[in-house]
């Protein structure tokens, strides 16, 4: 995840992240006190930054990853990727219909009614529409901040990325699968697999 042209961030295996001030000729490895894998990361901004993976774990940076705290989520249940539109507002995605919510940072997390039943792998936003990429070939949409969501069924295949450019045009992929939206996700159609 790249917070500018030169400052980006990586998560991985026994809880490694890696940061790049140079657009990723040179990477460092941050201190995370996290010794599970981690599936992402996102930043908010230039210094407030979450994590999130196995176990439940979210992590949260407020000076660019020098130091992270871990935050209690209240379940054990693995997370895919964490979005937050603000400092306070943040959605966490992953295992089984696994869908949190939180207004104040990460402080507290609350488990409304999960969108979907399927793993989540992947939360987009572009152009204020928000998606997250699911197993079984679902994506959801919402135009609203994840206030409320649509389903769109793309097929059988899991949904694993998703890029959308400022014109409504993108891609997501998955299992040997890739399909097309010109409208900001409202709609896919397949270009290439089965």
């Amino acid at each position: 995840y790249f917070t500018d042209d030169t400052t980006g961030y990586a998560a991985g295996e026994s809880g490694v992240i890696m940061k790049t001030l140079d657009a990723g000729a040179t990477w460092g490895t941050l201190t995370t006190g996290i010794t599970d894998i981690l599936f992402n990361v996102f930043f908010v901004d230039d210094t407030t930054g979450f994590a999130c993976g196995n176990s439940g774990r979210i992590i949260k940076t407020t000076d660019a990853g020098t130091t992270w705290t871990t935050l209690t989520t209240g379940t054990s249940t693995r997370f895919y990727d964490v979005y937050f539109s603000d400092v306070n507002n943040g959605i966490a995605v992953g295992s089984w219909g696994n869908y949190m919510k939180t207004i104040d940072g990460g402080a507290t997390w609350t488990s409304p009614t999960s969108p979907s039943g399927e793993n989540m792998f992947n939360i987009r936003n572009t152009g204020g529409v928000l998606l997250i990429l699911c197993g079984g070939g679902e994506i959801l949409r919402s135009t609203n901040n994840g206030s409320t969501w649509t389903t769109i069924n793309t097929g059988f295949n899991d949904n694993y990325v998703a890029h959308i450019n400022a014109n409504g045009v993108g891609f997501c992929g998955g299992d040997a699968v890739l399909h097309k939206t010109t409208d900001y996700g409202a709609s896919w159609f397949l270009i290439k697999g089965s």
